[in-house]
């Protein structure tokens, strides 16, 4: 019990108490189906928490044609009952370019407050798109605020970028990294905008390119692992892939944002982290703490998951061993994380993490949750619960074919210390007669 609490956004600030541990995953309820697709087999989601149990999930048929949708809707949890918006929102509503460069998946969504959020998408001509979006809970419709675009027609977000709010200047700008790909021959980024929702204006602040943009680089997947503020300076990294798929060679570079001056630095240039074929897609757009955030990847030679933590100082950049889990059997390649809410605050050492799997036999459409807990000053992570009788399958798609990869995009979210919530896209290769669109479903959290 938390005694003597005061509530301050989505924290709670406790005299006596020093809040709970999660200790398990279990009792998932009844998935439902949220938001329905069509026979796209290129389908996309995405999720953000604005406070404890509320989340909105955006949905798209992200291929490579121009002019599409991309709907939201708002969910809201109290213990394990889920409420959600009485209609979905068409937020680009057949404007939405998701294949710039003809790859697909070109959008984003990050969140601003308790109650916004902002999606991201290229329109071709205009620019990169910002739609400031308000949720208040319940049964309200997700609704569009603003729209806003870069005006830079020479750098589209291109194939599933990343995007992290790394500073905030002031009560209403908010400075938005991004990582990802860009320009024809798929070139990995790093750039920075700031927002202000006020004057409802995007101002670019710059844009990096750690390979340059000479040779093509593929179309490779990337991360974006936000460093948090060091020696004064908003600091994040790119791990991009070198491919001419969606995996390989595992390369990374830091960058260092300076607010007073508007100046984007690169830190430390193209530096390969891990040969083979890595495919990095975790969905984890904030600090451990200042100097740490945790970084996670699918070994394609292996199959294992491997999660560690980068630790930035301001001159190195020093990556932990990773710990590791699954096999070619269960292969999980979507990964989102939660800092575990302990009734306190969001915890530093304990989490929540979504695994959805590919190409892995019967486990392919399946989400399976658990918790995981990070040893600072070993910096090594415990991930023992992984497939283990505290850990759930949450999310499952039982009719899918036993190779391909339906789940997509999956979030996991927490309306208090004892129940959260998993979404996913839901997608079927070469069969179009199964369910395609956005699941969810809730689960019991146990702790001590």
């Amino acid at each position: 019990m938390i005694a003597n609490a005061i509530y301050i956004g989505r924290r709670v600030l406790a005299a006596i108490s020093s809040g709970v541990s999660v200790s398990g995953v279990g009792n998932a309820g009844t998935q439902s189906n949220i938001i329905t697709g069509d026979i796209d087999a290129n389908i996309n989601g995405r999720g953000v928490e604005l406070q404890l149990g509320r989340y909105v999930y955006i949905f798209a048929q992200a291929g490579n044609a121009d002019n599409q949708d991309l709907t939201a809707i708002g969910v809201t949890q109290s213990g394990s009952t889920l409420t959600t918006s009485s209609s979905t929102t068409a937020v680009f509503n057949g404007t939405a370019d998701f294949d710039p460069y003809a790859r697909g998946q070109a959008f984003g969504m990050i969140r601003l407050t308790d109650s916004k959020c902002v999606m991201i998408c290229p329109e071709v001509g205009t620019g990169n798109v910002f739609k400031v979006c308000t949720y208040n809970g319940g049964t309200n419709n997700v609704t569009i605020d603003f729209t806003v675009n870069d005006g830079d027609t020479n750098n589209y977000i291109d194939r599933l970028p990343k995007f992290a709010v790394i500073n905030k200047p002031s009560a209403n700008v908010y400075t938005i990294a991004s990582v990802g790909l860009t320009k024809a021959g798929a070139f990995p980024y790093a750039r920075v905008w700031d927002l202000d929702i006020s004057s409802q204006t995007i101002t670019s602040r710059g844009i990096l390119y750690p390979m340059g943009t000479g040779p093509a680089a593929g179309n490779g997947m990337s991360q974006l692992v936000n460093l948090g503020t060091v020696g004064g300076k908003h600091c994040f990294a790119i791990f991009y892939v070198k491919s001419a798929t969606s995996s390989g060679l595992l390369y990374y570079a830091v960058y260092e944002y300076n607010a007073s001056t508007n100046t984007l630095v690169e830190a430390i240039g193209d530096t390969l982290y891990k040969s083979g074929s890595n495919h990095p897609m975790l969905d984890a757009p904030w600090s451990i703490e200042d100097g740490r955030a945790p970084l996670a990847y699918l070994d394609r030679i292996n199959y294992d998951v491997e999660l560690t933590t980068c630790i930035w100082d301001g001159t190195t950049l020093t990556i932990g061993t990773p710990a590791s889990f699954g096999d070619s059997n269960r292969r999980g390649l979507e990964h989102t994380l939660r800092k575990y809410y302990n009734g306190q605050e969001d915890s530093k050492t304990q989490y929540i993490m979504g695994l959805g799997f590919w190409n892995s036999g019967s486990s392919t459409g399946d989400v399976e949750v658990f918790p995981v807990y990070y040893n600072s000053s070993a910096n090594t992570w415990d991930v023992s619960k992984y497939n283990s009788s505290d850990s759930d399958i949450v999310l499952e798609d039982t009719s899918n074919p036993t190779s391909g990869h339906s789940m997509r995009q999956p979030f996991v979210g927490q309306a208090d210390t004892g129940h959260g919530i998993a979404l996913a896209a839901f997608r079927t290769q070469g069969i179009g007669t199964q369910f395609r669109g956005v699941v969810m479903n809730n689960f019991e959290i146990t702790n001590s």
